[in-house]
């Protein structure tokens, strides 16, 4: 988690212009002469530049000085110390501090609201680094208040970045490449090179994260020219380790090696642990690639030994990853299969907190707008009330002359007050009532979340490994098995296979109705796609003797829009289905046709079993196989609706025919791309 916490780390406590307005606050005492607000300013510049010393050097100051300091002076070396400790990646400490902090500020009540913002910062930058996102959100939103109460331009756009950076931990990249695209509209690099270069550094990183690596490298180059004008050495440093993953990415190893030893060597001087994890990583991954197993196995050991040290969930399921394969190839399938579990029980863990932090944010954010809008509404409503029984009390005083007509004034006046007051607090109970709507509802999602996340970590490990050792056992890894041990050990595999494909299966349909599932939406030749997913069936072919006609695949197709990887699961699950309720001996027919100027459509025909009339509405239910439960044939009936979904969210249509026991004839519309 520490990577995502970089995003938007330190940009908040380095930035000139936020040091000055920190401490040129107005305070309840005056600043004490044997220690200056240009003292100050130095130790926060030296967070980013030294901060081990940084943090040494306030501490002296707190011994040394004690009896002189006032308390907003205390409370902002304080928080120096957090900022210097989330520096180095200790997070936990990093907290402490901060919140002891914040201890002081409540105990104190006059204190400046920039000093206020730049401690909520401080505790927002430490939970972001453990991966309390909820927690990390709500302290940013706290500090950008703050800096709206004292009118701080430049520490609001700030603590809008750091919220950003939430969006990256939640993997919604699209939302963070927006906001970080906007905030650097706001800076000017001559002005602010520094704030500048970071923001830069932060949009790199996602867009490599997002998959385009090859639009990171010219915004880190600019980023890298303004912090070496300005001798920023430490953010040089993570520039370069992040210049060495882009070019890893787009397979330029040497490239990749010269820029991460770069960040190595600043890591090791200044004693960064996290930085050296993801350099260590990604050294570890080059050598591998090159064949150079016993190099890669060194780096892999040192970075898995920071990573388990401070927890990082991400690093730990990436590094697993590299050890088992590592295993592999040095035959020790023992050990392999030990990794292989470790790195399911992280990436597990990640998904179920990637998947958690999405629906807080994406509901936090429609529950808000929604809320504003009611509230609105309801503000404006009563101000007509207001105004109407304004203009009633004026007209019952108008008819004082008059008892008769008074009476009745009254009266009718009464009643409408009457009335309008019971509107008004029918309409604020309906109000409270949306509000606790609304927070059911988001527990709730979180709930069922959490329960996902607990079956899939209670389920899917065990699971794994029961998979793992029938396999070592089918391949008699541990000696040879007789024939009827041989046949247990085959049902054990594929029940246990069967049984994961059905949690699987489950966790992305959850994933789907969340709106957790990203799509790479590109150009891509569907002839192409199309022929190159049928290689990966020919077994299934080969198993079910069935034969594949690829009809008419026309080859001056425009290209369509879509996510490569998702349009290959979309075709591979229609061909699957397509053999597997086929006929022995039958046949596949696979055809591309333009049915429009917009669209493209892909059949997959079969002449086999047929879907039964009564059974149509049921095709795209998830896990109903339409009739086909006891037909023998293995399934969990949750393909279609995953394909159905996920075609959809691609801007495209599903549809299908088919006659009981003569065949069907499955196909997806796509959407042209735009030439």
């Amino acid at each position: 988690m520490w990577k995502v916490c970089l995003f938007s780390l330190y940009l908040l406590h380095s930035l000139n212009g936020i040091d000055q307005a920190l401490w040129a606050a107005p305070t309840s005492e005056t600043t004490s002469a044997s220690f200056s607000a240009s003292q100050l300013e130095s130790l926060k510049k030296m967070v980013d530049s030294n901060p081990k010393k940084a943090y040494a050097d306030a501490a002296l100051i707190m011994d040394t000085q004690r009896l002189s300091l006032d308390p907003e002076e205390k409370i902002a070396l304080i928080g120096i110390q957090s900022m210097a400790r989330t520096r180095q990646g200790h997070f936990r400490f990093a907290l402490e501090r901060a919140e002891a902090a914040q201890k002081l500020i409540t105990e104190k009540q006059q204190v400046s609201p920039v000093t206020q913002a730049y401690i909520y910062t401080a505790i927002g930058h430490s939970q972001e680094g453990l991966g309390h996102i909820p927690e990390a959100m709500r302290s940013y939103q706290k500090a950008h208040e703050h800096y709206r109460k004292a009118s701080h331009q430049h520490g609001m756009a700030a603590s809008r970045i750091d919220i950003a950076s939430l969006f990256v931990s939640a993997k919604l990249y699209d939302k963070a490449i927006e906001a970080y695209k906007n905030a650097l509209v706001l800076i000017d690099p001559k002005e602010d090179s520094f704030l500048y270069s970071r923001i830069l550094n932060n949009l790199a990183f996602t867009l490599k994260e997002n998959g385009t690596p090859e639009k990171a490298l010219p915004h880190l180059a600019l980023a890298r020219q303004l912090s070496t004008n300005i001798n920023e050495t430490l953010l040089l440093a993570y520039l370069n380790s992040n210049t060495g993953e882009a070019y890893y990415h787009m397979g330029q190893y040497e490239l990749a090696e010269k820029f991460l030893n770069l960040a190595m060597k600043e890591a090791v001087d200044r004693d960064l642990e996290s930085l050296s994890t993801a350099v260590n990583h990604y050294l570890g991954l080059i050598k591998f690639s090159q064949g150079k197993y016993s190099e890669s196995q060194s780096f892999t050991d040192r970075a898995l030994k920071n990573a388990l040290k401070f927890d990082d969930i991400e690093s730990l399921s990436k590094l697993y990853d590299l050890k088992a394969k590592l295993a592999y190839t040095r035959e020790n399938y023992k050990d392999a299969l030990m990794f292989r579990d470790m790195r399911d029980k992280y990436e597990d863990e990640l998904a179920s907190q990637n998947t958690v932090t999405a629906l807080s944010l994406l509901q936090a954010d429609y529950t808000l707008k929604e809320r504003q809008q009611q509230i609105t509404l309801l503000q404006q409503d009563n101000e007509i009330q207001r105004l109407s029984l304004q203009d009633e009390r004026y007209l019952r005083f108008l008819g004082g002359g008059l008892v008769i007509i008074l009476c009745i004034s009254v009266g009718a006046l009464l009643y409408t007050v009457r009335i309008k007051t019971t509107a008004s607090k029918l309409a604020f109970s309906r109000e409270k009532d949306l509000r606790n709507a609304k927070v059911a509802a988001e527990k709730a999602n979180i709930a069922k979340s959490q329960f996902l996340s607990y079956m899939s970590h209670e389920l899917r490990t065990p699971l794994n490994a029961v998979i793992g050792f029938s396999e070592s056992l089918r391949l008699k890894i541990f000696g040879t098995l007789n024939e009827r041990q041989l046949e247990y050990v085959e049902h054990i595999h594929q029940s246990g296979t069967l049984l994961l494909k059905l949690i699987n299966d489950l966790l992305h349909l959850s994933k789907i109705e969340a709106g957790a599932i990203e799509l790479d939406l590109q150009k891509c030749d569907l002839r192409k796609l199309v022929v190159d997913i049928v290689p990966t069936v020919d077994h299934l072919l080969k198993n079910n003797d069935i034969n594949l006609h690829m009809e008419t695949l026309p080859h001056d197709l425009p290209p369509v829009y879509v996510d490569k990887i998702r349009m290959d699961q979309i075709l591979l699950n229609l061909i699957s289905n397509a053999i597997k309720y086929g006929r022995e001996g039958g046949n596949v027919w696979l055809s591309i046709e333009k049915t429009s100027p917009e669209r493209i459509r892909v059949n997959v025909k079969d002449d086999g079993l047929g879907i039964a009339a009564d059974q149509f509405e049921n095709v795209f239910i998830p896990f109903n196989r339409a009739g086909k439960e006891e037909s023998g044939i293995e399934g969990t009936g949750a393909g279609l609706s995953i394909v159905k979904a996920l075609i959809e969210a691609m801007r495209g249509t599903i549809g299908f025919e088919s006659i009981f026991n003569e065949g069907s004839n499955f196909w997806i519309d796509v959407p042209v791309a735009d030439l």
